[in-house]
């Protein structure tokens, strides 16, 4: 019966059928995204038929950065396999750097001021590249660090809470803009 089904019309009806535990070895070569990740959701050992090909870097580098606690072996060959940012690295050292009894006292923004990966723990990996982005903004122009703590006072092991990172983001990026035109006007009064 699903052998009929395998390749109906319906995208839905197929990715029924992987939710179900169907056509996994073929349905992950699949070009719609959300059938391939259907096929990982209900496999997950089933990314290793794409974790090596370039031509799946797309779609691994959308999966990967939105797992709060992928799998380790695999977001490490992913890493390897593929020219990565920087927040994947931070994401894999996060999840294989064991604790000391001390770190595990030690909140996230005192994690990251060490230099410690653990402050990443809890985040998806883009909320992590806002953060690192968001400090190499504060570092270049000098003056935001105010954001970046608040940033980082707001991570918790609540998943949706964390999202409240990408709104501080965004006063950063409406300061930094209302700064340019501060110092443009201010450098036009002085041609004047």
């Amino acid at each position: 019966m699903q052998q009929e089904w395998k390749y109906h019309p319906s995208e839905e009806v197929r990715i029924a059928l992987a939710e179900n535990g169907y056509f996994h070895d073929e349905y992950i070569y699949a070009s719609s995204t959300a059938l391939k990740t259907a096929v990982i959701q209900s496999n997950p050992e089933a990314i290793r038929h794409i974790l090596y090909n370039s031509d799946y870097g797309k779609f691994l580098r959308g999966y990967f950065e939105q797992q709060v606690t992928p799998n380790v072996y695999h977001l490490s060959e992913y890493v390897k396999a593929h020219d990565v940012e920087p927040q994947f690295q931070i994401k894999l050292t996060s999840l294989a750097h064991k604790p000391t009894l001390i770190e595990e006292t030690m909140s996230p923004k005192q994690l990251y001021y060490a230099g410690n990966p653990l402050w990443a723990k809890t985040l998806e990996a883009r909320q992590i590249e806002i953060i690192v982005k968001s400090q190499q903004q504060v570092d270049q122009y000098g003056d935001g660090q105010e954001y970046i703590d608040k940033m980082l006072d707001t991570i918790t092991t609540d998943i949706q809470a964390n999202w409240k990172i990408s709104s501080i983001c965004d006063k950063l990026i409406r300061y930094r803009i209302k700064t340019q035109i501060n110092e443009r006007n201010y450098m036009q009064l002085e041609i004047d």
